[in-house]
């Protein structure tokens, strides 16, 4: 099974490869640090902690853990992969100052090899369900404690992983820790082969998150420039197609009672705002 996903990893390589810079014709973030992806990129300082969030949810997740690591260490270098460059731009806009951002390598074993020469860590920190054979082998092969941080799992998800066998189940032995966000998360990761003694369940990193003291006047400031007076409702993190038309249909609806009612809509992805 491992040399079947191997040969799937180095096929889908080029293929993701292609996408990335496809979508750079449209958006230049995609273009920034390509050679990342591959395990390239600048050496940092070793020794530290790597955590690593996909996107943008997960990068805000890491924030609170992130955050207290700089309190209580000052001094430890501390490195923040991802995997979009939404995820990045936001990981740059939260921690910019107090750990380097840069992507995760794709799953091929030369690619993840480089990657650890250039950031050595002394921890590895993964959020939520990001299970990548060859990155979890060599984290194994440097005797790197690796923690699975707000971890979770579908029901969906561990059927798809148990048809694929021993190799999912090695990959989850690498594991140190699992922190799983709840009770039948950790089942489904010790169902997988996570090791049980090794296996707690921590609650989500995502409701740590300390609000800043001044966030209610700050929000009733933007109200009172955009919607003073006005019915105001908020759709975030919004996909195309059938969700927001359903958010405008809504939006429909309801000016037909209240013709001020203002609708604002955050799309998930940036370079679709206009």
């Amino acid at each position: 099974m491992r040399v079947l996903y191997l040969l799937f990893a180095y096929l889908a390589a080029p293929l993701i490869s292609l996408i990335f810079l496809w979508r750079g014709l449209f958006d230049r973030s995609y273009w920034h640090n390509f050679g990342e992806r591959f395990g390239f990129g600048p050496r940092q300082a070793r020794e530290g902690v790597w955590l690593h969030a996909v996107s943008v949810g997960e990068v805000q997740a890491c924030a609170p853990l992130v955050s207290a690591l700089y309190r209580r260490h000052p001094s430890l270098p501390l490195t923040v992969t991802t995997v979009t460059p939404t995820g990045a731009a936001r990981a740059r806009a939260l921690f910019g100052n107090i750990a380097q951002v840069r992507y995760a390598p794709y799953d091929l074993p030369g690619a993840v090899r480089r990657f650890f020469a250039r950031v050595a860590p002394r921890l590895a920190v993964i959020f939520e369900t990001e299970l990548w054979p060859n990155l979890y082998r060599e984290c194994g092969r440097r005797r790197l404690p690796l923690e699975l941080a707000s971890a979770r799992l579908s029901a969906r998800s561990v059927g798809r992983y148990r048809r694929l066998g021993r190799l999912f189940r090695d990959t989850l032995a690498q594991a140190t820790v699992v922190a799983a966000q709840g009770t039948k998360d950790a089942e489904r990761f010790t169902s997988l082969g996570a090791d049980p003694d090794a296996t707690h369940v921590t609650g989500n990193l995502k409701f740590d998150f300390e609000l800043p003291a001044d966030i209610a006047e700050r929000g009733e400031r933007v109200r009172t420039q955009y919607a003073h007076g006005r019915p105001l409702w908020v759709a975030g993190s919004t996909h195309g197609g059938g969700e927001e038309a359903a958010v405008l249909a809504a939006q429909r609806a309801l000016r037909a009672a209240h013709p001020e009612a203002l609708l604002v809509m955050a799309p998930r992805h940036p370079q679709r705002f206009a």
